[in-house]
């Protein structure tokens, strides 16, 4: 619950040292975020497929000195509770990142995971029922596998697989979800994708 530490001391911070300062508009939304490998868990349930950062994680464990996302904060399992700790910080957005292989476990929209879709509609609706805002990352650095052993960003193909990865959340999600956001990090695609070959190294 790392995550829910931070953004409370960021509504302290504001409300208690520089709310005398500074003022926010008033449309001006606070809420915290996070990305679906970091805080998700459940790694290998319910027929997601593999992502790039679990082939990473499991052939270079080294890497990874503080553990892999296998589990993570569980929110796979936990979500209801993870929107009570922003209710509790007063949250008014929540943005997070769908993963990619959650929904479509090889990337490809003729195998679509419905367990996956629900697991979404679920948590959406659990934030509306709080009053928080839905805000989505379509990618947030966990591509299907199966579309890095194609040759990952590098490949031009890709940019059919993720409109189509988009027609999908639109269809599933956009009669409640306003707000998207399409990449995380876009400009660090430049750099590292032509370096990665298929086993993710």
């Amino acid at each position: 619950m790392a995550r829910i530490t931070s953004a409370v001391f960021l509504v302290t911070v504001v409300h208690g040292v520089l709310a005398s300062k500074y003022s926010f508009p008033e449309d001006f939304l606070f809420g915290a975020g996070t990305s679906a490998y970091q805080v998700e868990g459940a790694w290998n349930e319910s027929g997601k497929g593999e992502s790039i950062w679990d082939r990473l994680a499991h052939q270079h464990p080294e890497w990874m000195p503080s553990g892999n996302g296998d589990v993570a904060a569980d929110s796979y399992h936990r979500h209801k509770e993870d929107v009570q700790a922003l209710v509790n910080i007063s949250a008014q957005v929540y943005r997070f990142s769908i993963s990619w292989p959650r929904i479509m476990p090889t990337g490809d929209i003729t195998s679509p995971n419905q367990a996956g879709i629900d697991y979404y509609n679920n948590v959406i609706n659990e934030m509306l029922d709080n009053d928080i805002q839905p805000m989505v990352t379509m990618y947030h650095w966990d591509l299907p596998q199966y579309l890095q052993d194609l040759g990952g960003w590098a490949n031009p193909i890709l940019v059919d697989y993720f409109e189509d990865y988009a027609r999908v959340l639109y269809t599933e999600f956009g009669d409640r979800v306003r707000q998207y956001k399409s990449f995380d990090c876009f400009s660090i695609i430049g750099f590292i994708t032509p370096q990665q070959n298929k086993d993710g190294d």
